[in-house]
C-alpha cells in the first residue's frame, strides 16, 4: 500500500515538473512573439496594414518554438490584441491559452484540465506612417498648410 502511495506521489511531482517546464516554454515563446509584434514595421502607408503584418510576423515567431508539438493539449493559437481593437491601450500585445492536466491521479487535482494563460503585453510602437501623420498634423496646426511637403523632417525623437 505504501509503495503505491509513494509511486503516486512521485508521479504527481513529475507531472507538476513537466507542467512547469511547459509553462516556461509557452511564456518564452509568447514573450518572443510579443517582442516581434512590438517592433515590426515595414514602412507601409497604412498603419492598419502594418499592424496586420506585425501580427502575422508575431504568429510566425511563436510557431518557431513548436509549442503545439510539445504540448498536445495546446491549441497553438496565439491571440493578438492590436492597438485598434479598443479597450485599454496598456493591454496591447499577445497571449496564448492552453490546457494541461494537473496530476496523473484523479484523487489529487481531479481529471479536468487546468486552463493556463501566458500573456505578454509589451505594447506596440507607432509605425513610421503613424509618426508621419502625427507630425504632419502638428505642422498643419502650426502654419495652416494643407500638405507637409514644405517640411523635410517628420521624426520627433522617436515619435
Amino acid at each position: 500500500m505504501s509503495f503505491i502511495y509513494i509511486f503516486g506521489l512521485l508521479a504527481m511531482f513529475i507531472r507538476v515538473a513537466v507542467n512547469t517546464t511547459n509553462g516556461y516554454l509557452v511564456h518564452y515563446a509568447t514573450f518572443m512573439a510579443s517582442r516581434a509584434y512590438l517592433v515590426h514595421d515595414e514602412n507601409n502607408s497604412s498603419a492598419t496594414i502594418d499592424d496586420q503584418r506585425a501580427e502575422a510576423h508575431a504568429k510566425a515567431v511563436f510557431k518557431k518554438y513548436k509549442v503545439t508539438e510539445l504540448i498536445p493539449q495546446s491549441s497553438g493559437k496565439l491571440e493578438v490584441r492590436s492597438p485598434g481593437a479598443g479597450g485599454h491601450k496598456l493591454l496591447v500585445g499577445v497571449y496564448h491559452s492552453f490546457k494541461q492536466n494537473f496530476s496523473p491521479m484523479p484523487l489529487v487535482g481531479g481529471t479536468t484540465p487546468v486552463e493556463l494563460v501566458s500573456e505578454s503585453f509589451l505594447g506596440r510602437e507607432p509605425s513610421r506612417q503613424e509618426c508621419l501623420d502625427g507630425i504632419c498634423n502638428a505642422f498643419k496646426q502650426i502654419d495652416g498648410y494643407s500638405s507637409c511637403r514644405n517640411h523635410s523632417t517628420f521624426f520627433d525623437n522617436g515619435c
